[in-house]
């Protein structure tokens, strides 16, 4: 084999090897292994970005940056323990529970019951705060916290003596949790009351003794005449 046979081969090896690298690139292209998604001129997808990229103007809403928006004001968050004022006054006053508690924290609740297997034995209620004095302050609501309903007082105690892990355990019987709630509304409502009476416009009393006019016959007024200026005459002239 001389060499332009040499050389002939060669190339048609060569050829060959760049016909097959083309053929394989048709069967599996590059563009395929990246689905690709166009978000303005921002190609992204399964390996790149989410679906929500860009939504930031969206959920986060600045009115364009020229004022902050205002917070939305919202209910407290409540537990499922949460029980309101006529669901306390429907309980037999006869019966009985544990008061557990009596917090100024509603999140403690949650920390004292959570992981619990006993949680739905609890219950809570909001009273006002107490009414505020030179000794002791208002502290805010008060969450009061109970376990468990019971027919009698022993029952209650008995349950008692085998919890573990609260901070108090007392059998009280609904009617006095329901006396101390009807007493601490009943102070709110008077409080808010005369709150409402002093807030208007206090009246005016005029006891400035110099405000107050003399006593005795009226003094007699003496009218005053306008002086009025005659015309004046011709300067004399003095002459030289």
């Amino acid at each position: 084999m001389n060499a332009k046979s040499q050389q002939r081969l060669g190339n048609a090896l060569l050829l060959l090897f760049v016909i097959g690298v083309l053929g394989l690139w048709l069967q599996a292209p590059v563009k395929s292994l990246f689905e690709e998604k166009l978000l303005a001129n921002v190609g992204f997808g399964e390996a790149g970005f989410s679906d929500s990229f860009g939504a930031l103007p969206t959920l986060v809403k600045d009115n364009g940056g020229a004022q902050p928006v205002p917070i939305e004001a919202s209910a407290p968050q409540r537990i499922a323990q949460y029980r309101d004022k006529a669901w306390l006054m429907s309980q037999d006053g006869a019966s009985y529970t544990l008061q557990i508690a009596t917090l100024s924290d509603e999140r403690r609740i949650g920390d004292l019951i959570s992981g619990r297997v006993d949680s739905k034995e609890f219950h809570y209620v909001v009273l006002p705060p107490l009414p505020s004095s030179a000794e002791e302050p208002s502290t805010g609501l008060r969450y009061v916290l109970t376990y468990g309903q019971f027919a009698t007082r022993q029952q209650a105690e008995e349950v008692a003596a085998a919890l573990t892990g609260l901070p108090g355990k007392i059998p009280r019987s609904w009617a006095s949790l329901q006396s101390d709630a009807e007493s601490a509304f009943a102070a709110e409502a008077q409080a808010n009351a005369e709150a409402g009476a002093t807030s208007g416009a206090p009246a005016m009393v005029d006891d400035d003794p110099a405000l107050l006019l003399p006593s005795g016959p009226a003094p007699t007024v003496i009218p005053v005449q306008p002086r009025t200026n005659p015309t004046p005459g011709a300067i004399p002239v003095d002459t030289l």
